[in-house]
């Protein structure tokens, strides 16, 4: 497997990258979420200035929705509630106001 590391024209094989020490930074992502893991809550930032939170889910990985809310605002922060979740990883979706989405992994402790 080859990894592009940010250099130009600097493709090494994967045995000789030291993963420890290498950031990745997906440029197209809208939103963190952090903690991750969490014990009670975790909060979903809007790092896009483009980018509105329209609708928020969380679901187990057997797909069952624990969770579904809309939104309507301009907030650029908003606190999940996962105290009650057992621990476990769940998926959660964020969908976005220009109708596109991400999914991410969430561990609750």
């Amino acid at each position: 497997m080859i990894f592009s590391i940010g250099l130009a024209n600097a493709n090494l094989p994967m045995d000789d990258i030291d993963l420890t020490k290498v950031a990745v930074v997906d440029t197209k992502e809208k939103v963190v979420l952090y903690p991750n893991p969490a014990t009670t809550t975790s909060e979903i930032k809007v790092i896009s200035d483009k980018s509105r939170i329209v609708e928020v889910s969380v679901y187990s990985l057997l797909g069952n929705k624990l969770f579904e809310r809309a939104y309507s605002g301009d907030d650029k922060t908003i606190q999940l509630n996962v105290q009650n979740y057992k621990k476990g990883k769940y998926l959660v979706k964020i969908i976005f106001s220009d109708g596109t989405s991400e999914v991410k992994a969430l561990i609750k402790q």
